[in-house]
This record gives structure tokens, sequence and C-alpha cells, in this order.
């Protein structure tokens, strides 16, 4: 990774596409990190500057203005890996981090009603992260992490489908619960003090707010 300051790291930059979207917040030199070889090949073959590393073994702090893991931190194997990462992508960052993933709070009120998102149930999730774990994840490494605030969004609008088990038995119930789903969760996270907080809001903030706690 260069030894010069960046402006943001993408964690699990993929082919790319995630890196060129941070870059759209977070103007200035980038750089992407994944496990995958093919994905380093191809965020190289578009210009993009990239390396083979692990979130979770991410230990340099302060190193970028933000970063990013976009629909990353659900591949994790459990809790205390989605916790990990967190960690390491929050002290990478001197302003703020950002993660968004798929909206995975609706699938248990969905499936009651007899539907479902259909991209929550993807191969590669080993982890499904709510509102509730990135709001409890704050409380516990608020003080550690010099968090100022966090913020979550809902954005966007899935494509919802019917279970085959007898999903018309639950249509009008159905029809209500999805007009409170979103696509994607994003959460962001500021740090050291609440101006870096707010100024990260308005790059990022889009969708409909959740949840929004600052340091008092």
């Amino acid at each position: 990774m260069p030894s010069v300051n960046l402006h943001f790291i993408d964690f699990g930059c993929g082919n790319g596409r995630s890196s060129q979207f941070a870059s759209s917040i977070v103007a200035g030199q980038g750089f992407g990190i994944d496990i995958s070889d093919d994905a380093v090949d191809a965020c190289r073959a578009k210009g993009l500057a990239a390396e083979r590393g692990d979130l979770l073994e991410f230990e340099q702090r302060s190193v970028a203005v933000a970063t990013f893991a976009i629909n990353v931190v659900q591949e994790l194997p459990g809790r205390a890996a989605f916790e990990q990462g967190l960690v390491n992508m929050i002290r990478a960052a001197r302003n703020f981090a950002m993660v968004q993933h798929q909206f995975f709070d609706a699938d248990s009120r969905l499936a009651l009603c007899g539907q479902q998102i259909e991209a929550s149930f993807d191969k590669k999730i080993q982890y499904k992260p709510s509102a509730a774990d990135y709001i409890m994840f704050a409380q516990r490494h608020q003080e550690a992490l010099s968090l100022s605030g966090m913020a979550i969004f809902g954005t966007g609008r899935p494509e919802i489908g019917a279970l085959t088990l007898d999903a018309a038995a639950f249509a009008a119930a159905g029809e209500e619960e999805a007009a409170a789903v979103h696509r994607s969760l994003r959460v962001v996270f500021g740090r050291k003090d609440v101006a870096r907080f707010r100024a990260a809001l308005e790059s990022t903030g889009t969708g409909s707010a959740l949840f929004v706690w600052e340091r008092a």
C-alpha cells in the first residue's frame, strides 16, 4: 500500500465498481484492497490502485480520510469477524468509515408475511448484520474508536417475491411490510469530532434516515 496519506481505502474492492463509487464521495487518491488476486487484477486493468489484503488482518491506523466496505461485511464468518472488520476499517479512517450492504432487517418480517427479498439469500452471505448490530457495536466501541457519531440509512427499493409457502394467505400483510423495505443499509461512522461526522453525512447521507446519533 502507498506510504502517502490516502483520500480513501476501499476494502473488498472487487472489480473496481465500489472504488469508483467511493471516489464519487471522496475525491482524490484511493486504494483498493481485496482477498482475491483476480479482483486486484481487474481493478488494475481499469487503472485503479489495488493490492491483495484482508480486512480482518489490516492493522494500519488513520491512513486515509475515509474507508469504505461495500457489500463486504456480510461475507465475513460470523459476528466476531463482523465486529473485527468494523474495528479495523474505522481505525484506518481519519474522518469517517462507510459500510453498505443488502437490507437484511426485513427478512424475518417479510417471511412471516409470505414474502422475501431474493437477493438476501445469496450463497456468499455468512452473516446478516442488522441496524441493531451496528447500534450495539457503536455503544460498545465508541470510546476506543473515538466515534463522534453514527447514522444508518435505508436506500433504494428491492425486488420482493412471494415465498412458495401459501404466500396468498399473507398477501395483504406482505404488501404493508414491503412498503417499508429498502434495498440497502448504509452506515456511516464519524471519527474524532462532530464536525467531521456532519461533513461526512453531507456527502454520504442519501436515503431514509433510520437512526442518527452524535456525541454530545
